[in-house]
């Protein structure tokens, strides 16, 4: 075997953007991202053995085959030498239709990457066959692609397959399309980092609209951005009907009026006892790196607010107890929710009075949205109240606000792969069930001997 050498150490160093954004999407996704497979058949001539002792030697002279991560004490994401010893699996099936699936288990193996190094090599005999696979975590996508590996551990072997394999390959192909057309990067291939290519928001908003309208392929902002890669990226896509359908026109349906839901109610009494005021408040401030249109940005805006009238709701007391009522289309633009920008010399004073807030839910909208343009580009103040959204949800609206503002900024309105669940529906069902009597035993049964509420 070959000793790991001073020459061939490898020096601890920060992660590269793209192994960041690929391990934290491996942490938060279940079960781990996919890896990408490729595969090449032994000649008769290699004696698979031989082969095996070749790889081991080969594959220990590349530290970085061997990497592990782990985080320093200030938690950054740290690479640093492996214990020398590549991840080389020696398999047997009973046949040769069983050698694919003996190298799918081995792929859907957990992949612990402060243990294990992001590349497994898979050898698998079979009577009268023998197959190499090479197993590469999303993680290395900086690594040699794995045909250029696999030339050079294995000279003259016949792919097993065309090039690497992977799930949602046909979707991997359109993104990849897309990349490369609004990049301008015909040389892209899947495993290139979108970012580093020259990507940033506003172009991923206009594919992540073009594969919806245009493939039917829906993808989430956040996953371009977790999963800045095709091959990555395309295993989080989902597949949506065809014949997209415009958003249907509300602007002439009459109030839409319900009870709160028990959430809201509970949320309320809260809000209520503490004299109301900001404590419900759930401020965000965005920083543009390209210049936005904040005319389409509102448009845009307001075709999620047509799509989900409870952003668009008043609260106000009435005989059968408080409600919720959203507020018809053709007089939202009199709520005086949207701010154009303002230039200003130093913008926190501005954002803290927005953050702030004091809202009147009975005469007010939920939310506000106010741009402020400083000397290094624009600022957005984006106000909720609690009542309406929670901070889970506002993951789910910025996709949705990323599609509308492709479609606007592409002249055209928004379309939406299903109509949304309306929440206000909701909330009437939920009032007319009541709590549910299994939950209030549970939590009446457990608080028991609770001690009793302090003043």
């Amino acid at each position: 075997m070959t000793t790991h050498g001073p020459e061939q150490a490898l020096p601890t160093r920060p992660s590269r953007p793209g192994e960041g954004r690929a391990w934290l999407a491996h942490q938060q996704s279940e079960g781990g991202l996919a890896p990408r497979i490729a595969q090449v058949s032994l000649p008769d001539h290699l004696e698979p053995g031989a082969v095996a002792v070749a790889l081991a030697d080969a594959l220990a002279g590349r530290a970085e085959l061997t990497r592990l991560y782990r985080f320093d004490e200030e938690c950054g994401l740290l690479v640093g030498p492996g214990r020398g010893r590549p991840d080389l699996r020696l398999r047997w099936a009973a046949s040769v239709d069983g050698i694919g699936p003996v190298i799918d288990t081995c792929a859907a193996a957990p992949w612990d990457l402060s243990r294990q190094p992001p590349l497994r090599v898979v050898l698998v005999l079979a009577p009268g066959a023998a197959r190499l696979a090479l197993i590469r975590h999303p993680v290395a996508d900086d690594l040699p692609d794995s045909a250029t590996l696999l030339a050079e551990l294995v000279p003259g072997a016949p792919p097993a397959l065309a090039g690497e394999t992977g799930p949602g390959d046909d979707i991997t192909r359109l993104i990849l399309a897309e990349f490369r057309s609004a990049l301008e990067a015909p040389q892209m291939t899947a495993d290139c980092d979108f970012f580093d290519m020259g990507g940033h928001s506003l172009t991923a908003t206009r594919i992540i609209g073009r594969l919806a309208a245009t493939h039917g392929i829906e993808l989430r902002l956040n996953d371009l951005f977790l999963h800045p890669t095709a091959a990555v990226l395309a295993p989080l896509a989902r597949r949506t009907v065809t014949g997209l359908e415009a958003a249907p026109d509300r602007s002439a349906a009459p109030a839409d009026r319900a009870p709160l839901s028990l959430a809201q109610a509970s949320l309320w009494k809260i809000y209520e006892a503490l004299g109301f005021g900001p404590i419900f408040n759930i401020p965000f401030v965005l920083r543009f790196l390209d210049p936005v249109d904040e005319t389409v940005f509102a448009t845009a805006f307001r075709d999620v607010m047509e799509r989900h009238p409870a952003l668009r709701s008043r609260f106000a007391d009435s005989p059968d107890g408080l409600l919720q009522e959203a507020v018809p289309m053709a007089e939202l633009d009199r709520m005086g929710w949207f701010m154009p920008s303002d230039d200003v010399e130093d913008p926190a004073p501005v954002l803290a009075a927005e953050a702030a807030h004091d809202f009147d839910l009975a005469r007010e909208l939920p939310v506000r949205l106010r741009f402020v343009r400083t000397g290094e580009g624009q600022l957005l103040s984006f106000l909720f109240h609690h009542i309406v959204l929670d901070e889970w949800s506002v993951n789910l609206m910025m996709d949705e606000l990323a599609r509308a503002y492709a479609a606007r900024a592409a002249g055209r309105p928004p379309l939406w792969a299903a109509p949304a669940a309306p929440f206000h529906a909701f909330a009437r069902r939920q009032a007319a069930r009541g709590p549910d009597p299994r939950a209030l035993s549970y939590w009446l049964d457990a608080l028991r001997d609770a001690p009793p509420p302090r003043p």
